[in-house]
């Protein structure tokens, strides 16, 4: 019964998290984007813990902030994540590792990598298009990817 208390309380806490998002007016404010990268993860804890993929994640020492919407970031962060998660659970090493690199005081980088085949030579140009078929999984990728890629673009960065 513990577990299940557990699994009850962490699904209350997301929902109720995505609800907050769904339910106010998310102004463009200094949003921390290390604050937004651990949220994601811990929306995509238990999704890595069902597909026994691990996830490691390194160089989370400092706090960077951006103007952003909050949930922009955070829907943005945590669509590459799942989809990386979805990758990994396809090969047999089933990793994901995710890092914030700082590449001057002005550029932020936010490196995932996973151990999943990669995406075929024929996807890689339409990866961020509705509602594609992704790499060599029968998934569709839904709108995740393309709207991450559409507010990592008004952000001023690239995907």
């Amino acid at each position: 019964m513990g577990c299940i208390a557990t699994t009850t309380d962490r699904i209350t806490f997301i929902v109720g998290a995505l609800h907050y998002y769904a339910e106010y007016q998310d102004p463009i404010t200094k949003a921390s984007i290390t604050e937004a990268f651990l949220q994601a993860l811990t929306l995509c804890e238990t999704t890595s813990y069902t597909k026994q993929v691990s996830l490691s994640i390194a160089n989370l020492k400092f706090d960077y902030w951006i103007d952003a919407r909050k949930s922009d970031l955070l829907r943005s962060i945590f669509a590459v994540l799942s989809k990386s998660i979805e990758a990994a659970a396809e090969s047999q090493e089933r990793q994901v590792s995710a890092r914030l690199c700082e590449q001057s005081p002005n550029c932020l980088s936010l490196v995932i990598t996973d151990s999943g085949e990669g995406i075929s030579k024929d996807m890689v140009d339409h990866i961020f298009e509705p509602f594609q078929i992704g790499g060599h999984s029968s998934k569709a990728a839904g709108l995740s990817l393309s709207q991450a890629k559409a507010v990592i673009s008004r952000l001023g960065g690239d995907i």
